[in-house]
């Protein structure tokens, strides 16, 4: 389960207490993602009677997300958008955007700046340099582990915001991944190679905690012919081929992907190669390297560890292994994203990194795959039915479950989510409510819940009654107990009601009820609810109370 805070400067409050059954802050639709040097999003909607409605704010308000099962900070960042909102009920709420940490970068901006033959490490403290000199302390990054495979790099930085410099200026020509870390308190920004482990330490398997997989080929790299160029020729645009040492021909070709795929003809140029047979040596390496079909899955798993079924938890960036045998699929894939339901946090969608066949690979697939499509034709005929299937012809089914059709107020579901029972809701099934309750509207059957009052020394209860009261979901009360007083003289406890249905502090509420003297004459009796729980008797000389009285929270 996952406990949510905000904080505003140095004031901290529960946005979200993570047990549904506690009578907590609750927010709804809470749902966020975690990647690989990315910007990740929260989103969650708030309405308007939780006491943190108007204590968030655009870029200012932080927020966090602790799982209380691992004692681990799974996410942290700040409110980035908001949308109040009013339904077609009336009801009004908010919708809220956070952004993570890394979206801090986005906050300053760099400057010119060259560098020649200086380190990754040093590149990147003068980017961070500039940016904690703009920002708040709150905002600010350490230079972390740097390990980065370049030694000397020459550069240039510019006028963009710091997030985009990093990309443009670090990631996407020196290669590696964005990670931050916190370590005391102090926030790190690692430049890694790779984030993450490769060995992979969690499971992905079919009747096991697999939903549903989804894999998709996408043939648009694919090279069956590639024609090298090398430079141009002088006093020409025409430029070297490799036709001179290649048999008249000015392309290779990829005969495992030709026939797979056909021809699809591309070309490549080298501007530092004038050579024909050094043209053709860098255009067998670059067709070997670079020509893949590219394969992605997306994945939706149940997280086993979430209900104490499995020790290991989906991590982004590091690897699990696929296994799925009706597809053919038994292979090692990274996690490249997670996306989390704040309210089911076992059910994970999960993007798995793409991955890269070479024309083998793809040809031996395929062909396993067809050989599954044949097997399961054949086999068809003699499979068997069972754990609630049913099997007609060659078609297997789930089987009836004997409930007949129509709409019921009570069912029986069992682990698998079948329903295996029905039937409609009996007197023995519902709440035992007093005339006055029904009469006036106060409770409401679906809605409402109660509790006990408790009676102060001395305070005894009539025969064949009871002291409770009640709430529906528009906290709306209700006060019903039948005591004997003994003469209680004024100003002093009655009794005390539970927690949950106390008034806010420095109110007081009017109680109205009847008391009985020895004449059984009644006469009006007047009472008041404090904010610490308790009933008090105003009035003195009455032995006989029966209070039936009605508030708001």
């Amino acid at each position: 389960m996952y406990y949510i805070t905000i904080m505003n400067d140095t004031t901290e409050k529960v946005l979200h207490t993570g047990n549904m059954a506690y009578d907590g802050p609750k927010i709804l639709e809470g749902k966020f993602e975690n990647g690989i040097g990315t910007v990740d999003p929260f989103d969650f909607k708030i309405f308007s009677d939780h006491p943190c409605y108007n204590e968030l704010h655009p870029l200012k308000t932080l927020v966090n997300i602790k799982n209380l099962n691992t004692n681990q900070m799974e996410y942290e960042g700040r409110v980035f958008f908001i949308s109040p909102e009013m339904d077609s009920d009336g009801k009004v709420f908010k919708n809220i955007k956070c952004e993570s940490e890394l979206g801090f970068l986005n906050d300053s901006s760099g400057q010119w700046q060259e560098f020649s033959r200086t380190t990754p490490r040093n590149l990147l403290r003068a980017i961070l340099s500039r940016h904690n000199s703009q920002v708040e302390a709150f905002k600010r990054f350490e230079v972390g582990n740097v390990t980065i495979a370049a030694t000397e790099v020459d550069c240039e930085l510019d006028y963009v915001k710091t997030l985009q410099l990093l990309k443009s200026k670090l990631i996407e020509p020196l290669g590696g991944e964005l990670s931050i870390r916190k370590v005391n308190g102090v926030r790190y920004l690692d430049w890694l190679q790779q984030v993450g482990s490769s060995d992979p330490k969690t499971e992905i398997r079919l009747a096991k905690n697999l939903k549903s997989l989804r894999m998709e080929i996408d043939p648009s790299n694919v090279i069956t012919r590639l024609i090298p160029l090398g430079s141009k020729i002088e006093d020409s645009q025409q430029r070297v081929t490799i036709a001179s040492v290649n048999n008249d021909r000015d392309y290779i070709e990829d005969a495992a992907m030709l026939a797979s795929f056909g021809n699809v003809t591309v070309s490549e140029i080298w501007d530092d190669v004038n050579s024909p047979r050094a043209l053709r040596t860098r255009g067998q390496a670059f067709l070997r390297e670079n020509n893949r079909v590219k394969v992605s899955y997306s994945v939706s798993a149940l997280d086993l560890s979430k209900v104490g079924l499995d020790i290991n938890s989906y991590q982004v960036a590091t690897y699990t292994r696929l296994v799925n045998p009706l597809m053919k699929i038994d292979t090692d894939l990274r996690i490249i994203k997670k996306t989390t339901q704040v309210d089911q946090e076992h059910l994970s969608q999960l993007t798995i990194g793409d991955k890269f066949e070479t024309a083998n690979e793809y040809r031996v697939r395929m062909q396993r795959q067809q050989e599954m499509n044949l097997s399961e034709i054949r086999n068809r005929s003699t499979m068997t039915a069972t754990g609630g299937l049913v099997k007609s012809g060659n078609v297997i089914r789930m089987a009836n479950s004997g409930v007949a059709v129509g709409t019921y107020s009570k069912v029986t579901v069992n682990e698998k989510g079948v329903v295996t029972a029905a039937a409609n809701l009996t007197t023995q099934d519902l709440n035992t409510y007093s005339r006055s309750e029904v009469d006036t509207r106060i409770i409401n059957a679906t809605s409402s819940i109660s509790g006990t009052i408790s009676l102060a020394t001395g305070v005894t209860l009539a025969p064949n009654t009871r002291a409770h009261v009640s709430k529906n979901t528009a906290d709306f009360c209700h006060i019903s107990m039948h005591v004997n007083l003994s003469n209680r003289a004024a100003n002093t406890v009655v009794g005390t009601v539970p927690l949950a249905y106390r008034p806010a502090a420095g109110n007081i509420i009017r109680l109205a009820g009847q008391t009985f003297d020895s004449d059984t004459a009644n006469r009006p009796c007047l009472l008041h609810l404090l904010a610490n729980g308790n009933i008090i008797l105003m009035q003195a000389g009455f032995s006989n109370l029966l209070l039936e009285s009605s508030y708001r929270l």
